[in-house]
């Protein structure tokens, strides 16, 4: 059997659990009985799936009693353990087990449920980064009371904004709970060190290495206070891993179509030259196909639901004949900036889903159980590439216009740009 390149997982489990102490709950957090299993062994079972090699337990207050546990369990995954002396934080607690841990490895938090969430891939994503730090990080619908990640154009992560904060203008973004680190990011700090890791480690580090944020597949929660606890859902257990297929993301005008400003009606689609051979292609080698697209016409009041349907059904049409069909349409309809006559104001708003925000991209590796590192997207705009990125997937970019025509100044890293008539002309 070949054997799997080396991926350490380091789970801090060493508090003493101070909410749930206050609820009268004295059991540590990651051995919480979640239905017949635990937070541990769903821990366990996703590093599994995920193909890790190894999990270092950083542990602390009851560290016997977990140790126990966890031998008791007899996965085949390799364990090791790093007991703290004395309470050292989240942060002192990693320092505590540096010299057990590899060049790269992934960091989370012992009381998180984490599950469907593409670890192993978004591991191999970060290997092949220049980032030295990797934050998975999720939309958040309660910002008020969250630590918020600013993340720059270009999918940097500019700083973290500490709760509390007065900011109402910074985007819904949080951090997941999980981390990838390069081990010299803990160069110069003493062992004994005692501190807490995102206070002490990450809001700093930001000024001296390069730190991305990624956005997470499948589910991750926090089960740390009672309250979670009691709303965490059953249906989560269930949760359908990801598997080996693929899918291809394709923009829609720039990329599919001529760009003409707005399309209000089907007169003003005309397919691109490469279109219909792009597509052909590219449907034979990925699993699943079809469209992710920014359509403010809606927000905007200039055409319906249903006039861009018949839009859209009238592209697809010309590019695939009347026989097949794209497996899915993903559009955003929302638009920031108000004044046009006619709009739709519930639909002038921030969301997660108006690229480069990635948030139809995850949504759709989440329905059809795809690894981001098994995707593609195939755009002609910056904000397609900086979409992909923040979803841990790769991009082409099309070189076809003026418009964001060289993304080689770019921090991006996940993909390159090509001169689409590269691809075989089709007729219109």
């Amino acid at each position: 059997m070949e054997k799997l390149p080396e991926k350490q997982l380091v789970i801090l489990a060493g508090g003493v659990g101070s909410r749930l102490a206050r609820e009268g709950i004295h059991t540590p957090k990651i051995l919480l009985p979640l239905g017949t299993t635990s937070i541990l062994e769903v821990l366990i079972r996703e590093a599994i799936r995920e193909n890790f090699t190894e999990i270092i337990f950083c542990l602390g207050n009851e560290s016997s009693k977990i140790i126990e546990v966890i031998r008791g369990l007899k996965m085949d995954i390799k364990t090791t353990f790093s007991v703290e002396n004395k309470p050292l934080g989240t942060f002192g607690a990693l320092l505590n087990a540096r010299h057990l841990l590899n060049n790269k490895f992934a960091l989370l938090m012992g009381d998180l449920f984490v599950s469907g969430t593409n670890l192993g891939g978004v591991f191999t994503f970060f290997e092949k980064s220049k980032a030295e730090i990797c934050l998975l990080v999720k939309f958040t619908d309660h910002p008020h009371d969250s630590d918020l990640i600013e993340i720059s154009n270009f999918n940097r992560v500019a700083k973290i904004h500490k709760y509390p904060h007065e900011n109402s203008v910074l985007d819904p973004i949080a951090s997941a709970g999980v981390f990838f680190l390069d081990r010299k990011t803990l160069d110069g700090f003493p062992q004994g060190f005692t501190g807490d890791f995102t206070e002490n480690f990450l809001v700093t580090a930001l000024n001296t290495h390069s730190v991305i944020g990624v956005f997470h597949q499948g589910v991750i929660r926090d089960l740390g206070t009672i309250g979670r606890l009691e709303e965490f859902s059953q249906e989560s257990l269930g949760q359908e891993g990801c598997t080996s297929r693929s899918i291809v993301f394709f923009d829609r005008d720039g990329t599919l179509n001529i760009g003409n400003g707005h399309i209000s009606s089907i007169s003003q689609i005309s397919l691109t030259s490469w279109a219909i051979e792009l597509v052909h292609n590219l449907m034979r080698t990925f699993d699943y196909f079809g469209v992710v697209t920014n359509q403010p016409v809606i927000a905007r009041g200039e055409v319906s639901n249903e006039v861009l349907e018949i839009i859209n059904k009238h592209l697809e049409k010309k590019i695939l004949g009347s026989n097949k069909k794209f497996d899915f349409w993903a559009i955003c309809p929302h638009h920031p900036d108000s004044g046009f006559l006619g709009e739709i104001v519930e639909l002038k708003t921030f969301c997660s889903c108006r690229k480069p925000q990635p948030g139809l991209l995850i949504n759709l590796l989440n329905s059809f159980h795809v690894r981001s590192n098994n995707a593609l997207m195939i755009g002609d705009s910056i904000s397609d590439l900086v979409a992909a990125e923040r979803a841990g997937i790769r991009w082409i970019h099309l070189v076809n216009s003026s418009k964001n025509n060289d993304c080689s100044h770019t921090e991006l890293f996940n993909g390159f740009c090509v001169e689409p008539h590269a691809f075989s002309k089709s007729e219109d």
